[in-house]
């Protein structure tokens, strides 16, 4: 599942404080496919596209949750590094 192994190459940028790192996993990220059939049904006004592109980026999303919980429980890295704490920390404006 390629979905996984994106999650897992984020999750050890995240770990190691590695920007690019978490780039790469963002490019080849599965997410993308079910967001562009949105979009693409959006445009198109192709309902049955909208509604199984929801489904696959609500599967996808739950299984990238999955194994990213997993991840990290299982991994040995424990400190949380400036990466992964700005992305978990809300910040409104600049």
């Amino acid at each position: 599942m390629d979905i996984n192994f994106a999650i897992f190459i984020a999750s050890i940028g995240l770990n190691v404080n590695s920007t690019a790192v978490i780039i790469g996993a963002m490019l080849i990220s599965p997410l993308m496919g079910p967001i562009m059939g949105i979009g693409m049904g959006a445009g198109v006004f192709d309902f049955e596209l909208i509604k199984k592109a929801g489904i696959n980026l609500f599967i996808a999303t739950v299984i990238g949750l999955l194994t990213s919980t997993l991840y990290f429980f299982i991994s040995p890295l424990n400190h949380a590094q400036s990466e992964l704490l700005a992305r978990t920390t809300p910040q409104f404006g600049t």
